[in-house]
């Protein structure tokens, strides 16, 4: 089972992700969480986070690390043109790099020189695009854990708070 958990501040100690302990202790793969758009959202262009790079270390996205497990980015850089990604078919194309020179008040891990490593994504068909969201409340998932086939069983499935 891969389970993956989002940051998107650092310890000001440790330099680390700032997690839960438990959540450390668990050694649960982390990734970042920041996401963008372009103006705000109104140019209809979305970036798809691949990675932050923090001084040496790249730090996977929650979404890179749903998709492909655990990994890590070694030799990852701002000025790198695509992801190697173990065990991937093919790299992960770079459409953008951004390099931040201000603090991100909804985003602390992207403080100044930090950067953001995306690729603008391929959107599907306007009738998937158009489909509501499936949620489920985290009450419900633990009261229906152990009672039956879990509906979760062979799908990607992302836990936290939406944001609006």
């Amino acid at each position: 089972m891969n389970v993956v958990f989002g940051f998107k501040a650092f310890d000001a100690t440790t330099e680390r992700p700032r997690i839960a302990p438990a959540i450390e202790r668990a050694g649960a793969a982390l990734g970042v969480v920041c996401v963008g758009d372009r103006g705000g959202g109104g140019n209809n262009v979305a970036f798809a986070t691949l990675a932050l790079i923090r001084g040496p270390q790249a730090y996977p996205s929650l979404p890179l690390l749903g998709v492909y497990g655990p990994v890590q980015l070694p030799g990852l850089t701002a000025a790198s043109s695509e992801v190697q990604i173990p065990g991937a078919p093919r790299p992960v194309a770079i459409s953008l790099t951004e390099t931040f020179d201000e603090y991100a008040p909804l985003c602390p891990a992207r403080a100044p020189g930090t950067s953001m490593v995306r690729f603008i994504p391929h959107l599907s068909s306007r009738q998937a695009l158009r489909q509501s969201p499936v949620r489920h409340a985290f009450e419900d998932v633990v009261r229906s854990a152990g009672t039956g086939p879990s509906p979760f069983r062979g799908k990607t499935v992302l836990v936290g708070v939406e944001q609006q």
